[in-house]
């Protein structure tokens, strides 16, 4: 390594906390690159020595929080290699989408890339084959098992409370700017939780975006067939905020109806936990709006 490498990771070796020696516990040392999969190893109380953005992550999924000995590695397309040899990983995951990352990663460490959104299949059901596989990598295979289980136990329980609304007919949109909105079909986590649900997803068109869903604009939105819309907000001081307040908003047939009920903010591309706190937070809204 050059001389100027070597000292860039002893610098950032320097600015570690002490308690991330929690490797002598015996648990693999491992690095997430990835958002679904950092909230994943979070819920299965697996320790990480480094994650990507992790203010973007609190900021837009925030639970399981990122634990305090958890070091930011800065952005998921671009993180800090310095830092992230400095922690000396065993093992780092990043999701199939950030292929490119692969040659630069093995120079440092075992690289494990999962799948979860492929715009085919069942985004849940890769959910669970990649926290079963996240769980052996780091010699904690009975970690995943209990997480899929106290998940779908949760669901079933939420799926209990609903059986007034069952079959009931569901569009979910999030908002990306002011009038903009995307709605999520078939291959989205939330087509499969809705399902879990008792619940039928109106919004079959084949996918655009990776996580499963497409553009929609708001003549569709307003003609869909759907018995409720429900609307994910954006993160932080939403930029959709202003439309909630708008003329046009209020004038909307499932807004003037009472048919609409909105969520805070859920990672699109996210892993189990946010399938299931999807669920718990619309079984919540649901019966609260009925």
């Amino acid at each position: 390594m050059p001389r100027r490498h070597v000292l860039a990771v002893a610098g950032a070796a320097a600015l570690l906390p002490p308690d991330l020696a929690f490797a002598s516990s015996g648990a693999r040392r491992v690095a997430s690159l990835d958002w679904g999969v950092s909230e994943t190893l979070y819920a299965m109380n697996i320790p990480v020595a480094g994650a990507a953005d992790n203010a973007g992550y609190a900021k837009v999924i925030g639970q399981p929080a990122t634990p305090r000995a958890t070091v930011n590695l800065g952005l998921w397309s671009a993180p800090n290699i310095e830092l992230l040899q400095a922690l000396q990983p065993e093992l780092v995951f990043i999701q199939n989408w950030q292929q490119a990352l692969l040659p630069l990663l093995r120079r440092i460490c075992q690289v494990q890339a999962v799948t979860i959104y492929t715009r085919q299949g069942s985004a849940y059901a890769h959910a669970c084959a990649a926290t079963r596989a996240i769980a052996r990598s780091v010699g904690q295979a009975d970690a995943g098992e209990v997480l899929i289980a106290r998940g779908e136990a949760a669901l079933a329980q939420s799926r209990a409370g609903l059986h007034a609304q069952q079959g009931m007919k569901i569009i979910v949109v999030m908002i990306i700017d002011g009038r903009g909105f995307i709605a999520f079909g078939r291959t989205s986590m939330f087509h499969d939780i809705l399902g879990q649900l008792g619940l039928v997803n109106v919004w079959m068109a084949a996918p655009q975006l990776l996580c499963g869903a497409s553009a929609i604009d708001l003549p569709a939105l307003v003609s869909c067939p759907a018995s409720y819309v429900v609307v994910i907000d954006p993160p932080g001081p939403p930029s959709g905020q202003d439309f909630y307040q708008s003329r046009l908003w209020a004038e909307l047939p499932f807004v003037k109806e009472r048919r609409v009920v909105r969520l805070p903010s859920l990672w699109e591309f996210g892993g189990l936990p946010t399938g299931y706190r999807f669920g718990g937070l619309l079984g919540n809204a649901l019966l609260e709006a009925a």
